[in-house]
């Protein structure tokens, strides 16, 4: 085994080589990251009171405690991660059967009422209010 000065050398060494990389990471990737290490420092936190506090059962608080840790985060991470970079995107289009191209808020449809009324009304009267 290394003396505590050699690992800590050879730790600096790997942290300035990863700088780079966490430098050239885009935002996203930087969110997935800071999620990580809440999730991290959750799951520390709900050990430290497993620990302190259960007396009785603790190995199955303690693998309850982890289970719900690790599928929390990957549940979150899922989520998080189809964001990201979405397979499928918005698109906007039509609803069917709307065929108008003018569109009021008062009435449903533009246009002043020559013949574009559902109940096939051309004189301009009878729309609605």
């Amino acid at each position: 085994m290394a003396p505590p000065a050699q690992l800590s050398q050879r730790n600096a060494f790997l942290l300035m080589a990863l700088l780079p990389v966490v430098d050239a990471m885009t935002p996203q990737w930087r969110g997935l990251i800071n999620g990580t290490v809440i999730y991290i420092a959750l799951g520390i936190i709900a050990m430290f009171f497993v620990v302190c506090i259960s007396k009785p059962n603790k190995p199955l608080f303690i693998t309850s405690v982890v289970l719900t840790t690790v599928c929390t985060w990957m549940l979150w991470a899922c989520c998080y991660m189809s964001q990201m970079y979405p397979i499928l995107y918005p698109m906007l289009a039509e609803a069917p059967g709307d065929h108008s191209a003018n569109h009021s808020a008062v009435g449903g449809h533009g246009g002043g009422g020559h013949g574009d009324s559902p109940g096939g009304d051309s004189g301009g009267h009878g729309h609605g209010l």
